[in-house]
């Protein structure tokens, strides 16, 4: 049974298909910039973290050129220094500081 790590994320093996579970990586400051971007910086990653491969673009992946000629189900291997961009909560935050703006120019229309 294996987890995604990413902040407001709730892929689960046991209840998803089709997503692949990726380790943190070794390099400290490849990790650094792992944690940093699924806004866990302070977690203390142990062998057992992961994070799913919803996190990350298609171009993060290498091709598996083995599979696509025999015509195999590919292996989703990251390419090396491969970083997480694509979260939820962020563009959740992007919606809330968008409207916190908008909220902030009506309050200061309405003092003029």
């Amino acid at each position: 049974m294996v987890y995604c790590a990413a902040f407001d994320c709730n892929n689960d093996s046991r209840y998803t298909t089709g997503i692949s579970y990726h380790c943190f990586p070794r390099n400290e400051a490849l990790r650094s910039q792992w944690l940093a971007k699924i806004s866990r910086a302070d977690l203390v990653v142990s062998k057992n973290f992961r994070l799913c491969s919803e996190h990350f673009t298609p171009d993060c992946y290498e091709r598996d050129l083995k599979a696509e000629i025999l015509g195999l189900k590919p292996r989703s291997t990251l390419k090396p220094g491969a970083i997480p961009t694509v979260f939820s909560h962020r563009n959740h935050q992007k919606d809330l500081d968008f409207h916190r703006r908008n909220v902030q120019k009506r309050k200061s229309e309405k003092n003029i």
